[in-house]
Parts: structure tokens; sequence; C-alpha cells
């Protein structure tokens, strides 16, 4: 199919669709006879390209189906392009004060004796590596991972 000429012809069955409604109006003959020498060799050509395959049997109707496809997926564009802006809205908003003070705190004291934990089983690894060898140090390291306490 030729889209090109699909297109063309389509631009043409619709001005022969607004000369046929004034064509009503027409008082020459002149008008008349090439108002109906235009449709008679639009009607043929017509009928010539659509037996050869190069055009849908309604050029025009066939371009309006196009554009109606186009238009839907133009809007669901804009829609995905309009939900993505508004996430991207809620997810840069800035949030003052997300936490509280007293969350603060919270986590706070029920950090800090793990952070000491931390650093006492960190002191306790640096101890072991220095009095012992590499085995000792891989030693104490599977020993704190599986939980059991080492002592010295």
């Amino acid at each position: 199919m030729n889209l090109a000429l699909t297109r063309k012809l389509a631009i043409l069955q619709a001005t022969a669709a607004n000369l046929r409604e004034t064509s009503r109006s027409f008082t020459e003959q002149s008008d008349m006879l090439a108002h109906r020498q235009f449709q008679m060799e639009l009607a043929e050509y017509l009928g010539t390209h659509r037996a050869v395959g190069d055009i849908p049997h309604e050029p025009e109707a066939f371009m309006c189906g196009e554009l109606d496809r186009l238009e839907e997926v133009v809007r669901r564009v804009g829609k995905f392009a309009s939900e993505q802006l508004e996430l991207g809205k809620a997810i840069l908003a800035a949030k003052p004060q997300s936490l509280t003070k007293t969350q603060v705190a919270e986590c706070q004291v029920a950090g800090y004796p793990r952070r000491q934990a931390a650093v006492a089983h960190k002191d306790a690894g640096r101890r072991m590596s220095s009095s012992g060898g590499c085995g000792v140090r891989l030693a104490g390291r599977a020993a704190a991972r599986a939980g059991i306490r080492v002592s010295e």
C-alpha cells in the first residue's frame, strides 16, 4: 500500500465531499460540468489504484482510522508523562523534618549499645591479630560471624 498516495487521495475525497455539498448552489453550466468531470475522474483514479492494491478501498476512512489511533497513542503518552511528572514531584518534594527530635533521640539511645558492641568487637579483633597470625584472625572473624564469643 502506498501511504503517500493514500493520504493525497483522502484529501481529495474530503474535498470532493465539500464540493458535493456546495454543488447545489452552482448556477453556471460550466461549474456543473467541471464538478461532474472532477467526480468522474476521481472515481476512475480511485478505482484504478484500488484494483492494483495501491490504496485501501476508502482512503479517507482509512486515514481517519489512522488519525484516531495516533491520537490515542499521543493521549496515552501524555497521560504517562503526566503521571511520571507527578511521581517525580512527589519524590523530589522537600520533606522538612521528616524525623522528629524524639525519634532521633530514640534511635541514638537504641543504637548506642550496638555501636559500643561493634567497637568492642573491632578492638578484640585487633588484639587477636596482634597476638596471632593470619589464621588466628580468620578464626576470630569466623567465630564472630557465627555469634561465638572468643575470649583471649
